[in-house]
């Protein structure tokens, strides 16, 4: 934090433009609960309606609210800027590792001046231009963290013996009575990959791993509070030793939108042998948050406790994220035709165990 001030009061100084100088202040600290938004004037900011994913090189509308843009989409240009070296400069801004970057990126949407955006695309080898009105910044949230979801994937028994649950829009109640009549040899499906609870997901264990019992954070995650208070108890190289056999009849899916108590949750699980992990790496952020508001209005927030994983190795939770025991990276293809790759695989492990 020192080091990091230090530099942006010193650029400010010189003359930089102050928004951007946080946003590279929040990069330096490789934390992604960093936040520092101004409600009265940032959250009025016109926005781009698409989340944006980098992949293959290449800016790419992972999810659009506009129904012009398609999931696959490929974008050029919005009002002549160029997409992907936006995207570019907004990962390195965070630029810990690939991982964390593309979490960081997901929560960025592009800037417009304009109620309408001029985009150029590229959608199945064409090049198209198309008018897409701009949102706020504070609607793009909204959408992006809550009422979005409930159009996503119901949760539901696919086959008699395959139950699949979305933690993005299903009830604790409504995941208990779906799992009421599962027996030890269905297989269940709990999808992780949008911005979900990892509270929910830690409840679910009564249903899945009913012997694993835990009565607070620190039972299933090894901390260190810093850096006012030095607490080296918690610091512990494991909670208990590691599962080598993962119960291959609960699959997670996970990706980079998973931070904090999500992760912390894909740790202990891989950790316990709660079940089988598939998709791509968390985002390799977590810990207790601390927020404030400064005497300029200016509201933020950080981690003001590091989580550390199981394993006992820091370099394997922080930055790098927990590395799923399958990995099933996303691609422009299967975006464009409307292929879930993850699940996929899982319905794949699910037919090579039965």
């Amino acid at each position: 934090w020192d080091l990091e001030l230090k530099k942006a009061v010193r650029s400010v100084l010189e003359g930089e433009d102050g928004i951007r100088v946080l946003k590279r202040m929040v990069g330096g600290l490789r934390d992604a609960h960093v936040y520092y938004p101004n409600e009265t004037i940032d959250m009025r900011q016109n926005v781009l309606p698409a989340v944006i994913a980098y992949i293959e090189d290449k800016a790419v509308v992972l999810e659009s609210m506009d129904t012009m843009l398609k999931p696959g989409d490929v974008l050029i240009t919005a009002d002549k800027k160029n997409v992907a070296k936006y995207a570019q400069d907004e990962m390195t801004l965070f630029s810990a590792s690939d991982l964390t970057s593309s979490s960081w990126l997901y929560q960025s949407p592009m800037p417009c001046d304009s109620a309408e955006v001029r985009c150029v695309i590229k959608r199945n080898g064409k090049r198209l231009t198309l008018n897409i009105p701009s949102i706020p910044k504070g609607y793009y949230f909204q959408l992006y963290w809550g009422d979005y979801y409930s159009n996503e994937e119901a949760s539901r028994w696919i086959d008699d013996d395959v139950c699949y649950i979305n933690l993005s829009n299903t009830s604790f109640n409504a995941i208990g009575n779906l799992l009421e009549k599962r027996t030890a040899d269905d297989y269940v499906i709990i999808d992780m990959r949008k911005r979900t609870s990892g509270f929910i997901a830690r409840e679910i264990l009564q249903y899945i791993a009913p012997d694993l019992v835990y009565t607070n954070i620190p039972d299933y995650a090894p901390k260190s509070s810093y850096p006012e208070v030095q607490n080296p108890s918690y610091r512990a190289e494991y909670v208990s030793p590691m599962c080598k056999t993962p119960d291959e009849h609960i699959i997670f899916l996970s990706g980079p939108r998973n931070i904090s108590n999500e992760e912390i949750f894909l740790d202990f699980v891989k950790h316990r042998g709660v079940g089988i992990i598939i998709g791509e790496n968390s985002a390799g952020i977590s810990g207790a948050i601390n927020t404030a508001t400064l005497p300029s209005g200016l509201k933020v927030s950080f981690s003001g406790q590091r989580a550390y994983s199981n394993s006992g190795m820091e370099e394997d939770y922080y930055i790098n994220g927990v590395t799923p025991h399958i990995v099933v990276n996303t691609s422009i293809d299967d975006l464009a035709a409307g292929r879930d790759a993850q699940f996929d695989a899982a319905m794949k492990f699910i037919n090579e165990q039965r």
